[in-house]
């Protein structure tokens, strides 16, 4: 039974659902993770399989990859051989946002402390106020006031991130 719904349905079941503010954000139902299936996703999905993600991508990062891994570890042995305290949730933030940047950029963006801690109070941010949204989308009525409550603070953090884009374009 499930083999024929699947057979049948798969576009439903693969389809996202259209959120109720997406046509007011900059980009529309373009963005990443709320793009709807169709020749979009799919052009997107393949282009970070084979560019992003392909093996050579990923034999061409290992020695970035390397590097950084060495550097979180020297600092983690550092700290412990002088006790002090070892924040590692900071520590792994910093390595992604070093591993990231190095193989966009190359360069180290936690060593500019200010754009690192403005990227990770970034994602921080879009975290919470696409949590409010969406919990306001899934509840039907209060879709509406979910995006007058923190609409203008999404369409806001979308125009940040473009900042941040187009410094590193400017920068590369």
């Amino acid at each position: 039974m499930a083999t024929e719904i699947f057979k049948t349905n798969d576009l439903v079941f693969s389809d996202r659902p259209s959120f109720a503010f997406s046509d007011k954000l900059p980009y529309g139902n373009y963005g990443f993770f709320i793009a709807r299936y169709g020749d979009y996703w799919r052009f997107m999905k393949q282009l970070c399989m084979s560019e992003l993600l392909s093996t050579q991508q990923l034999e061409q990062s290992r020695d970035v990859r390397h590097e950084e891994i060495v550097r979180f570890l020297l600092k983690a042995l550092e700290s412990a051989k002088k006790q002090h305290v070892f924040d590692v949730g900071a520590e792994l933030m910093k390595l992604t946002n070093n591993s990231t940047c190095r193989l966009t950029m190359s360069m180290r963006c936690s060593e500019e402390h200010d754009e690192a801690e403005r990227i990770t109070q970034l994602v921080k941010e879009s975290m919470e106020v696409g949590a409010k949204i969406l919990l306001g989308d899934v509840l039907g009525p209060l879709r509406i006031l979910a995006f007058w409550l923190y609409g203008k603070k999404a369409i806001n953090m979308a125009l940040k991130y473009d900042a941040i884009l187009e410094r590193v374009l400017q920068a590369a």
